[in-house]
């Protein structure tokens, strides 16, 4: 594994080291960073900053209307065909209050799994750290995908 960490040490995580920083085209957050993986396609992960007015998820709402909001999302997108949640649960980043989502998404791109953790620091901004792969790849990377999702860290 490798580690990134923000100019600012704001935030940090590991990376499996065959993965390489892609640069977005345009960017439509305050903040972005995405790697991809050199030896498996669909294999990512990205994290993205916004200002928010809100102080914690507590304010946002229970894990389980996030995740539903989230799934409820990924539905209305163009060529999604089905979605299933797999798991939503509360815990702590760096001392403040997460939401771990773990589902499927069945889209005519592809089948895949997704593990997203949010959280919103003291200064407001509501950090989406997400990983996914192919579900034909998931048993192959889970454990390493539990391990990137569990090194993620805010100040």
């Amino acid at each position: 594994m490798s580690k990134y960490s923000s100019i600012d040490g704001k935030y940090s995580f590991s990376y499996p080291s065959e993965f390489k920083r892609s640069p977005k085209l345009v960017q439509t957050h305050k903040e972005e960073v995405f790697f991809r993986s050199t030896t498996r396609k669909k294999y990512n992960l990205g994290l993205t900053v916004d200002p928010v007015t809100i102080s914690s998820l507590d304010e946002f709402g229970p894990v389980e209307d996030i995740a539903n909001s989230v799934i409820k999302l990924e539905k209305d997108k163009e060529g999604v065909l089905a979605t299933e949640m797999k798991e939503a649960i509360a815990k702590e980043i760096g001392g403040r209050k997460a939401y771990f989502i773990d589902y499927v998404s069945n889209s005519t791109r592809g089948n895949i799994r997704y593990l997203s953790s949010l959280v919103v620091d003291g200064q407001k901004n509501l950090y989406v750290f997400t990983m996914q792969t192919k579900i034909d790849d998931y048993d192959e990377v889970k454990d390493e995908m539990n391990a990137v999702m569990e090194s993620f860290l805010i100040e």
